[in-house]
């Protein structure tokens, strides 16, 4: 927060010192990216933001590997590039229109094109990665919300994807990244909270007991959106939203589907346990989606087609 601060408000040169850097998440590297993204494209004209080459090589083969030095238009460090699949991570995607082939291409980047998953595996990975990226285009910056927040540009439609591979626990993350409204304000300004709270007790009422002063936050709110996505549009593109980028966890029996947006936080894991819900005191700028599934269960669904299931 404090670099676009200086950048998109002060107009400050501002200079990223990576060297120290002994890990990062791929949370923060989506969230790093956008915003190193959105600081360049406020000022073309004026090189505000620079870097420098983390000490730690791992932690700079995947700076290069997403396209943070690209990003910063820098050159790569010479580093060995790893050249077998999974990929721990790939070039991170930015656009402001559905793109099909973004669902695409991240599959065969982070597995490889001889990794093959079922038909229905393959499609409900791409729906949720389209339904996605829709989800951004619908709801996420609608024409009255203001062009800034807080005196912080918001680029129209914009939308961040990044894939990483977790060699350690052998998992796959897939994360989609907004700077818009958030689900919650997106949610409240076409429905009451009345009724939103109805819904959440009439689909959880383990989790939103009946009560007069009930008070679900925003993490209520995000859960209360995967109800409403469910029955507010039979349009065959739209309406499915937050559900439909469910299916892909659901598909796989494991992993587990994460939402931020405002102050709230939704995980619905796909096992078999119980959603959770958490509010938290500080705000993302947007939403963020993130997808995490064990490289097992892609791989049971290649062992599943390969015995004809």
């Amino acid at each position: 927060k404090e670099f676009k601060r200086m950048v998109l408000k002060e107009r400050l040169r501002v200079f990223l010192d990576m060297q120290h850097v002994k890990a990062i998440s791929p949370i923060a590297m989506c969230c790093l990216l956008a915003e190193i993204y959105r600081c360049r494209e406020f000022d073309k004209s004026t090189v505000r933001l620079n870097g420098s080459y983390p000490d730690d090589t791992r932690v700079r083969a995947r700076l290069v590997a997403c396209g943070f030095f690209r990003l910063l238009k820098i050159r790569d460090p010479h580093i060995t590039t790893r050249t077998t699949y999974p990929r721990e991570y790939i070039p991170f995607e930015s656009h402001n229109i559905t793109r099909g082939d973004c669902a695409e291409n991240l599959k065969i980047a982070l597995l490889g094109g001889d990794r093959k998953l079922t038909d229905r595996a393959s499609k409900s990975l791409y729906k949720a990665l389209t339904e996605g990226m829709t989800n951004v285009l619908n709801h996420a910056y609608p024409k009255s919300a203001p062009a800034s927040k807080k005196g912080f540009i918001r680029l129209r439609n914009r939308w961040w994807m990044v894939g990483h591979f977790d060699e350690q626990k052998n998992e796959l993350h897939v994360l989609l990244l907004d700077q818009g409204i958030g689900i919650p304000k997106s949610l409240t300004e076409k429905y009451t909270i009345g009724w939103l709270v109805s819904v959440l007790q009439k689909s959880a009422p383990t989790l939103f007991p009946s009560s007069q002063n009930l008070q679900v936050g925003d993490a209520g709110l995000i859960r209360a959106a995967m109800e409403v996505g469910r029955t507010s549009t039979n349009q065959p593109h739209r309406g499915k939203g937050l559900p439909q980028m469910r299916d892909f966890i659901e598909n796989l029996h494991d992993g587990k589907l994460r939402i931020l947006s405002r102050f709230g936080e939704y995980v619905y894991f796909g096992n078999g346990q119980k959603e959770a819900l958490t509010n938290h005191s500080d705000s993302l700028d947007g939403t963020l989606v993130h997808w995490t599934f064990p490289l097992s269960a892609v791989e049971a669904q290649v062992e599943a087609q390969g015995h004809g299931e």
